[in-house]
């Protein structure tokens, strides 16, 4: 995938984000607009996906798994619930993904789940 593709596969996923959020919490925060926001930047001006990945993950709070900020941890559950909208590669609901990559979490994540009916 050129970096053309990835920014398009990047803003569909905003704009999953950004649905997810209106649908299930009832309005979108400014982080859910701006969600992803630092990776399309990077991709535009060049730089290559494996840098703006490392780059992403570095500053992007919704990657920090050891968070207890509740706001993070409901970002973190939109961005895993509507990633199966856009990106056929991560098919998973948020429950899913939380059992199979991240039973670690649970305790912090299922209360979020349960509290917007996932």
């Amino acid at each position: 995938m050129n970096n053309k593709e990835k920014i398009a596969y990047t803003i569909a996923h905003k704009k999953a984000v950004i649905t997810t959020y209106r649908k299930i919490v009832g309005y979108v925060p400014l982080s859910g607009y701006l969600h992803d926001l630092d990776k399309v930047i990077l991709l535009k001006i060049g730089i290559n996906q494996k840098t703006v990945k490392k780059i992403h993950r570095r500053i992007a709070k919704h990657h920090h798994w050891k968070t207890s900020k509740e706001k993070v941890l409901i970002e973190m559950v939109i961005d895993w619930e509507s990633s199966r909208f856009t990106k056929p590669d991560k098919p998973r609901t948020a429950r899913q993904y939380l059992n199979d990559c991240r039973p670690e979490m649970k305790g912090r994540i299922e209360p979020i789940l349960d509290e917007f009916g996932f």
